[in-house]
């Protein structure tokens, strides 16, 4: 429930949905996996599939068979905080924080789930209240309201649920608000790690969607009518690695985004290709960005939790269809998230600003 956003996340980086991708792993049929809730046999059947899966990727990344025995025996083995620990893994960093925070995501979402099925509003309730999510940031459903301390306390809408209906209605703010913290919580921690050395700022935002800076300044009448006016999370997640290309092959960061015309930026990959990514018109998964990166930024640590940030912006903030697109603006709200866990780990992590460098012009028009 609280941590469906993972699941979504799985489906959209490799393109296969659940049922389909478990079956494959795990020597389950799909109709099987359809069938939910699942039997403690097929759980136990998941969980066997999933880390036999993890031990061949390992294996085929060089790890020896200690280091994969480590590895899978240390797996949290549930979705927000087995995404987070299999990126740790698969780099040079570590994110204790955002693990920890993520199996607390992961346990709530299992106790709510368990109710849901059983239709018990009064436990899913106890459940909510008993939880240190049931603050007034958890339950905000606007940006403003995260910030206005002046509102009732939130335990109060709550205590008012009546039905599964109500609930759900809590369930998809909680839901929402979960995902931010986590990500910024994650986004502190990376950016300690990959990025020591600059300014503390926010990574993740880099890739939310954004209004064209162009048309910005329009009226909302003429924005509507513009095309293209919305930079997508896969459009700036490519303008990032096109920058890391270019400090690749030069040595230094551009000062401006490189053209995608510019053939020379690029490797091994055509234009219309690049262009049907940034337009959402073609789906960029997770093989697609590592291939990208390798052959386009050699030699460089590859910031894969930006490719999580930018599905994660992707799945739950924008929203295309043959006859519309909904596109969710919510970058003052995240970082709200991301300074109130910039302020929690100060004192655990080297988050000071001074005698670090700004941040290379590029990323200030990305």
């Amino acid at each position: 429930m609280i941590n469906e956003p993972a699941i979504r996340f799985i489906e959209a980086a490799t393109g296969k949905k659940m049922p389909s991708l478990m079956a494959g792993r795990a020597n389950i049929s799909e109709r099987t996996l359809r069938n939910f809730p699942f039997s403690n046999k097929t759980i136990e059947k998941i969980s066997v599939g999933s880390e036999h899966h993890l031990e061949k990727k390992l294996e085929y990344l060089g790890y020896t068979v200690e280091e994969i025995f480590q590895i899978t025996s240390n797996h949290p083995k549930s979705p927000y905080a087995g995404i987070i620990y299999e990126e740790q893994e698969a780099s040079v960093f570590e994110y204790p924080y955002t693990i920890e925070l993520a199996k607390k995501i992961d346990d709530i979402s299992i106790s709510l789930s368990n109710a849901w099925m059983e239709s018990d509003v009064e436990e899913m309730k106890n459940v909510l209240m008993s939880s240190e999510f049931s603050t007034r940031q958890y339950f905000a459903d606007t940006e403003d309201n995260w910030a206005n301390e002046q509102l009732p306390d939130r335990l109060n809408f709550i205590k008012s649920a009546q039905t599964l209906e109500d609930i759900g209605r809590l369930i998809n703010i909680l839901t929402m608000n979960c995902l931010f913290s986590l990500m910024a919580c994650w986004d502190i921690e990376f950016y300690s790690q990959y990025s020591p050395k600059l300014i503390p700022r926010t990574w993740f935002s880099l890739v939310l969607p954004k209004v064209d800076p162009v048309v910005e300044h329009h009226n909302s009448k003429e924005m509507k009518k513009r095309r293209g006016m919305f930079w997508l999370p896969s459009k700036r997640l490519i303008d990032v690695i096109s920058c890391f290309g270019l400090y690749s092959k030069r040595g230094g960061f551009p000062d401006e985004i490189p053209k995608l015309s510019d053939g020379s930026n690029w490797r091994n990959e055509t234009e219309q290709n690049l262009v049907n990514w940034r337009d959402g018109t073609k789906r960029l998964f997770y093989n697609d960005f590592f291939r990208l990166w390798e052959v386009n930024c050699k030699d460089l640590v590859a910031p894969s939790p930006l490719y999580v940030a930018a599905k994660m912006w992707e799945i739950y903030l924008v929203e295309i269809d043959d006859k519309s697109k909904t596109i969710v603006l919510a970058n003052n709200w995240y970082q709200l998230w991301w300074e109130k866990h910039y302020t929690d780990l100060t004192s655990d992590l080297d988050l000071s600003s001074d005698g670090k460098d700004h941040w290379p012009k590029c990323f200030d028009i990305i």
